[in-house]
């Protein structure tokens, strides 16, 4: 499944966290179907962008990724404003992220 884990709060697809986790599944899950979603809806619209993302998600990212993610590029300036996508390798860099955001509204 290439569904990633929560930022900051536990995925509740995850098995229950005990002695037992390996063995019981979390029984919410008796009630509930499930489907396979087969196509991206985020980057629906930028197939070379999707793809992109999941060679990264892989760790198998070509010069041609690497490019195509720099140009993508912005400063810090008008960080508020920006709709773009960001992309952090770790869950420190999202935090440093979030803190200067606060700072910013605070201070604006």
């Amino acid at each position: 499944m290439w569904q990633l884990k929560p930022v900051c709060a536990a995925a509740v697809y995850a098995n229950l966290s005990t002695d037992f986790g390996d063995v019981v599944e979390n029984p919410i899950w008796e009630i509930f179907g499930s489907y396979e979603l087969t196509e991206s809806m985020r980057q629906k619209d930028d197939k070379t962008f999707a793809e992109a993302l999941i060679r990264l998600f892989r760790g198998k990212m070509t010069p041609e990724d690497i490019a195509l993610f720099q140009s993508r590029e912005t400063s810090k300036v008008g960080f508020l404003k920006n709709r773009c996508v960001h992309l952090y390798k770790d869950n420190i860099s999202v935090g440093q992220i979030q803190l200067e955001q606060k700072d910013l509204k605070v201070n604006n």
